[in-house]
Formats: C-alpha cells, sequence, structure tokens
C-alpha cells in the first residue's frame, strides 16, 4: 500500500500553523491523521510505501492520532478544513458592490438580516435582570402576601442599581475581546474572558459582604416602611448569594456577543427564567416559604444560567477559550484602563437619571405618578435599543476595510433609529389612546398626554445615540465619551436647576431630550472625524468584503 502524507498549512488566527496531516490509501482503507501540537516547518507532500519515510521526515513532534477512512464523510481533511473555516466568518472580496447599486443593496440586506440575527436574541439578554425581578413580582403577587410583595420594591432598587453600575465590566470585556479577534488573537481573548470572569468573583464577592452587613441600613435607606423591612432584609440576603455569579454572566455573555453568538446566552436566560418560574410556585405556593423561596429560585437559575453559558468557552473548537493561567499586572492595568472610562460613562448617566427623577418627585402628587407610570414604559422600550449597541461591539472590529466599516455603521445607524422609532410610538401612542391601561386613576391622563412628545423625541434620539455610542466604544473612544457625559451631566444640571424648576411635567422631560441631544450632536461629530481621517489614510481603497 502507498501512503501519501498531506501537510495542509491553513492560516489561523495567530498566525500560520499546520493544522493536519493525514496519510490515504486505497478507497475504503483506513486513514491516519496526525495533528501536530507544535508549529512545523513542513509543507510538501512526500509518498512513500512504507510508514517510517513519514516519521523521519518530521522529526520528533507531539503527534494525536485518528483514524477515518478515505472517502467517507470523516474525511480528516475536509473534517479539519471545515473547522478551521468555522472559526472566522467566511468573506468574499466583493469589488463590484462600489459600482454596482444592485450589488451593494444586496450586500446591505444581507447584512442587515445578519444584525437582525444577532439583536432579536440579544434582547433577552439585556431584559435578564428585570425579567428575574418580574417573575418573582408575579409570583409573590399570586401566591404570596401584601407585605411580602411590597418588600420587592425596595429590593428590585438595589440589585438593579448595583448590576447596572457594574455592567461596566461586561462592556470592557466585549470592547477587549473584539479587539483581541480583529487583531487576530483569539488566545488573548481568551485571557480577556478569563480575567473579566475573576474580576467578576472578586467584585461581586465584595458586593455580596456589603449587602450582608449593611442589609437593613440599605432597605431602611429607600424609605420603606417598618412594617416591610424584615421581609425585604430576609430577600435581600438571600439573594445576594448570587452577586458574584451575576457579574460573571455579564462577563462571559459579553465575550461570547464579542464573537457575534447571541443565541447561545439568549437560550441561557430563557432556561434560566423557566426554572425561576417553576421553582417559584414550588417554594412559594406549595412549600409556603414565601419571598424566602423567591429569593431561593432566583439564586438557582442565576447560577444555572452561568454553568450553561461555560461550555461555549470550554469545547475544543471553540475560537475563544478559558485559560488558566494567573493574570499579570500589564493585563490587570490593561483590563481596569477600559474599565476606569466606561464606568465614568455609566455613573454619569446613572447621575442624570437620578436627578431628573429628583426634579419630578418635586412636583405635585399627582404628576410625579403620572411621570412614574411614563418613565416606566419609557425606560422599557429603551431596551429595545441596548442590543444595537452590543452588535456595533461585535461587528465593527470585524471589518476588513473602512469603506465596509461605513457600511456597517450606517446599517447600525438604520436600524437602531428604526427601533428608536417604534419605540417612541409606543410611548407616544399608548397614552393617547389606552391611558388607562398606564393608570385607572382619570387625573393622571392629562399629565400623561402632556409628556407624550418630548418622550418621542427623546425616543428618536435615544435610537441615534446607542448606534454612535456602540460604534465609538468599537473604536476605543472610551475616553471621549467619558469626558463628553461629564459635559453632558454638567448642562442637564444646568437646566433642570433653573428651566426645570418651572413645576410643569412636561419641562422635566425636555430636560431629558437635551440631554440625549448633547449626546446625539457629540457623538456623530467625533464619528465624522474618526471617518475623515480612515478615509484619507485609506488612500481611496474602498473594497467592500461582503460577508457570505
Amino acid at each position: 500500500m502507498t501512503f501519501t502524507v498531506a501537510c495542509i498549512c491553513t492560516p489561523s488566527l495567530s498566525g500560520p500553523a499546520w493544522k493536519h496531516a493525514g496519510f490515504r490509501g486505497h478507497k475504503g482503507a483506513p486513514v491516519m491523521s496526525l495533528y501536530p501540537r507544535s508549529t512545523s516547518q513542513f509543507g510538501k507532500s512526500y509518498t512513500s510505501p512504507t510508514l517510517p519515510a513519514y516519521r523521519g521526515a518530521f522529526g520528533r513532534q507531539n503527534l494525536r492520532l485518528g483514524w477515518t477512512r478515505c472517502g467517507s464523510q470523516e474525511d480528516p481533511v475536509a473534517r479539519t478544513k471545515s473547522q478551521d473555516d468555522s472559526r472566522v466568518t467566511s468573506q468574499t472580496t466583493f469589488d463590484g458592490a462600489v459600482e454596482s447599486s444592485d450589488g451593494l443593496l444586496a450586500w446591505r440586506k444581507k447584512l442587515l438580516w445578519r444584525l437582525l440575527a444577532f439583536v432579536i436574541p440579544a434582547s433577552s439578554i439585556t431584559l435578564a435582570d428585570p425579567l428575574m425581578s418580574l417573575v418573582d413580582t408575579l409570583c409573590i403577587g399570586r401566591y404570596g402576601t401584601t407585605i411580602e410583595l411590597a418588600a420587592l420594591g425596595p429590593n428590585t432598587v438595589v440589585f438593579n442599581f448595583t448590576s447596572y453600575i457594574f455592567f461596566s465590566i461586561g462592556l470592557a470585556t466585549n470592547t477587549l475581546v473584539g479587539r483581541c479577534l480583529r487583531e487576530g488573537h483569539p488566545n488573548e481573548a481568551g485571557r480577556v474572558v478569563t480575567q473579566a470572569i475573576g474580576i467578576s468573583i472578586v467584585a461581586g464577592t465584595l458586593i455580596l459582604g456589603i449587602l450582608e452587613l449593611t442589609a437593613p441600613a440599605l432597605i431602611a435607606a429607600t424609605g420603606t416602611s417598618a412594617s416591610v423591612v424584615p421581609a425585604a432584609v430576609d430577600y435581600l440576603r438571600i439573594r445576594a448569594l448570587a452577586c458574584p455569579v451575576v457579574l460573571c454572566i455579564i462577563s462571559a455573555q459579553s465575550g461570547l456577543l464579542a464573537q457575534k453568538n447571541s443565541l447561545r446566552p439568549s437560550i441561557a436566560i430563557m432556561a434560566a427564567a423557566a426554572v425561576n418560574i417553576a421553582l417559584d410556585i414550588l417554594l412559594i405556593k406549595w412549600a409556603g416559604i414565601g419571598i424566602r423561596g423567591a429569593a431561593i429560585a432566583t439564586v438557582i437559575s442565576q447560577y444555572l444560567c452561568f454553568a450553561m453559558l461555560l461550555p461555549a468557552y470550554m469545547k475544543r473548537d471553540a475560537l475563544v477559550r478559558l485559560t488558566y493561567v494567573a493574570p499579570r499586572m500589564e493585563h490587570v492595568r490593561q483590563f481596569a484602563s477600559c474599565i476606569g472610562p466606561i464606568f465614568v460613562v455609566i455613573a454619569a448617566k446613572n447621575l442624570t437619571y437620578l436627578l431628573i427623577q429628583s426634579t419630578a418627585t418635586s412636583l405635585h402628587f399627582l404628576l410625579v405618578a403620572a411621570h412614574q407610570a411614563m418613565w416606566s414604559l419609557w425606560a422599557l422600550v429603551c431596551f429595545c435599543c441596548t442590543p444595537w449597541e452590543q452588535a456595533a461591539l461585535a461587528f465593527i472590529p470585524s471589518s476588513k476595510s473602512p469603506r465596509e466599516k461605513r457600511e456597517i455603521g450606517l446599517m447600525l445607524v438604520v436600524g437602531c433609529t428604526f427601533f428608536g422609532i417604534m419605540g417612541g410610538l409606543v410611548c407616544s401612542l399608548l397614552p393617547n389612546l389606552h391611558p388607562q391601561l398606564l393608570s385607572v386613576d382619570p387625573r393622571l391622563w392629562d399629565p400623561l398626554k402632556s409628556v407624550t412628545l418630548p418622550a418621542f423625541v427623546c425616543m428618536v434620539l435615544v435610537g441615534l445615540d446607542v448606534a454612535v455610542s456602540g460604534i465609538l466604544l468599537a473604536e476605543n473612544q472610551v475616553l471621549y465619551l467619558a469626558r463628553s457625559m461629564v459635559i453632558n451631566l454638567a448642562i442637564t444640571s444646568t437646566y433642570l436647576f433653573t428651566v426645570g424648576q418651572v413645576g410643569t411635567l412636561p419641562a422635566v422631560w425636555w430636560g431629558l431630550v437635551l440631554f440625549f441631544f448633547c449626546r446625539v450632536v457629540q457623538g456623530y461629530a467625533r464619528m465624522a472625524v474618526l471617518s475623515k481621517v480612515e478615509q484619507a489614510e485609506d488612500g481611496g481603497n474602498d473594497k467592500v468584503v461582503v460577508p457570505t
């Protein structure tokens, strides 16, 4: 029998490496596959009637052996080539798309479908924590007591605030992983995810200790009545046990989103929500544990969610795999340099929202009630735009040319703005056509209708802002975003302390419009400058790389 040694060189993300060598015999005969673990220097085919010739040609290398049959569907060469191709999105250079409007339109249509396939599952990710709180609220409201239902209110405030503040870890992870993949370093991307999970464990454990020690004081600080405090403290101390894993979920999800994989996080969240519902019914209704049962169910479901995310980093063919190397100080500094500005952005946004809420609560109690109803609706539809920011972090770094980057940015802006317009229509039409869905009190209907116009304008600006913020994050413009957010906070604060004090609800909401208008102007001005710089550096080379 004559054996043929075939060495196939495929460029990996970290550099060329010989991925496969195989022996081919007669049709139907066994074929021996060898996978060198170290980089080989051989790129030729050797034909020899004996096996020692192959052994001598390759020298002493650490090889893994596998047996298959020549011509079968399990052909080792085809299988290895398929595995390598699956690591990187297949792309084709399409020069005609620049000159042909039909070709460019087809490319944009294909890209839009890819973006929607990413954004729609990712929508469930942004709703993960509110969804868990909603499940507890519904089950306690149906099977628990009124005091237990009231005890969920201050806990929702505490846990939403902590998870939102530390969402900077997720954005930093997404940004750094996308940067590593763009530069062709999947191993470095795995180190980033591993380091993010380690930081999440440390930060989550610190939050756990703080919540356990200061639970009564935190609940009392929310203004909760004394009769509700004991039940609220019990819920907080039990649910706080999930703080480390909640931050780990954020990091793991961000690593997958950077790889354009939004389906697995979505499935994990939906499965965890289903388990949460089942355990809530079991522990609250049948076991009679009450609010403590709701907290236990939430903790178990969140640990389950993280367990479902880990296999994506454990598979042998995973593009990004977890590493088990202790992080160096320069790695920690790199991660901290990215987290710091993002933390400033999120903190400044939270302070702006806090000032708007505080200004609204100083109004007449009917206006306060109307504001809270509209604010809840507006906050919910805002979540629908958030996945477009994640899409920018996933798709922009993988662009192959400045022209392709501009095209992706255009589609992101169009798609996110469309979502913003749809959300604005919901915020404007619902209070005008069916105000009873927001409040059964007729006295609140006119105040609700009075803020529909600023709510609509604000949602359109939110769509524009989310898109440009995601693009700037993908372009590593975090310092600019941090500085501009601080400036926007100062402008909005000045407005709220002057014009916002006239005592009307629309004046408060126009302050929110002013905040997002400033963000949009600053963001698009910066993006225009970056686009001109890239066009000058590109020198007119506007080839479009078409994803297939």
